[in-house]
């Protein structure tokens, strides 16, 4: 797959379905796009500890998904504005 590298920003979709940024960390295979990315979405505030919980995690070997509305836990490359 052309253009897949490290440090290259992705859309990641949720399981309801929200895209959000994310960076490649890691390949598994240029054929099949299969890739880990550390996810981006806004600070949450945790009510309990009265603090902001960190707005990045990790999901591993995740596969690329050509269509927007494929399914949840795939990748796909941004769309153009």
């Amino acid at each position: 797959m052309d253009g897949l590298t490290i440090g290259r920003i992705v859309h990641f979709i949720t399981a309801s379905r929200e895209h959000l940024p994310a960076i490649i960390t890691k390949v598994w295979s240029q054929e099949s796009g299969c890739a880990n990315l550390r996810v981006f979405r806004d600070l949450t505030w945790d009510q309990e500890t009265h603090t902001y919980l960190d707005g990045t995690y990790l999901e591993t070997s995740r596969n690329y998904a050509p269509s927007q509305q494929d399914a949840p836990g795939t990748w796909h490359w941004i769309e153009r504005a």
